[in-house]
């Protein structure tokens, strides 16, 4: 599943050059985690209509 791990270097760049630092990993982390289980909801109401 690469779709999972693409978007993490552009996360990346952008925290760097945007001059976060370590501040904001805890609301990224959380981000991430609440992506997936929205898109694993979101899939499994989606398989069910078809």
């Amino acid at each position: 599943m690469m779709a999972i791990h693409i978007p993490v270097p552009f996360v990346f760049l952008l925290r760097m050059l945007s001059g976060f630092g370590w501040k904001v990993v805890p609301l990224l982390m959380f981000s991430f985690a609440a992506g997936q289980f929205a898109g694993g909801k979101l899939g499994e109401q989606m398989i069910g209509k078809f």
